[in-house]
């Protein structure tokens, strides 16, 4: 008997991606603010980085899964919020921070992917812990939108 649940993935994979992206599309409203009012005001640029840092580390967890549609939503997600972070940055009064900021995000993303790519040999124990590290990183985006409060 044919299971009906895997007939139903590649319908739910297609949800799952449009919403996802129409998630990330998000940031667009907040950059066209930032853009229009030349200034960053009182908007943290912190969900940008956090979501940079997720996407990242959930396309990497999708590398080390050999799953190509988490591998495309997050790709399509980080290269967005890497747009959104240097809207950000162009107009942000406080550049260094929000640099140093970047910097540590891209620091923290090479130390996981060394670790992933040349420390953890069992393909199984780098998808487990890849899938952990990135479900944390979700929490913590999700949150993001406190640093502002």
């Amino acid at each position: 008997m044919k299971n009906n649940n895997d007939s139903l993935t590649p319908l739910i994979e297609k949800i799952c991606t449009v919403s996802t992206v129409g998630l990330f599309l998000t940031g667009v409203q907040i950059c066209n603010r930032i853009y229009r009012m030349r200034t960053t005001g009182d908007i943290s640029g912190f969900p940008f980085v956090a979501t940079v840092v997720n996407c990242t580390l959930w396309l990497l967890y999708g590398y080390a899964a050999n799953n190509s549609t988490i591998m495309i939503v997050n790709f399509i997600g980080a290269s967005l919020q890497m747009l959104y972070a240097l809207i950000y940055l162009q107009y942000t009064a406080d550049r260094s921070t929000y640099i140093r900021l970047l910097g540590s995000a891209v620091a923290f993303l090479a130390t996981v992917t060394f670790y992933f790519q040349y420390v953890v040999s069992d393909q199984s124990v780098a998808v487990f812990r890849a899938g952990l590290v990135a479900s944390i990183a979700t929490v913590i985006m999700f949150g993001s939108p406190l640093a502002s409060l």
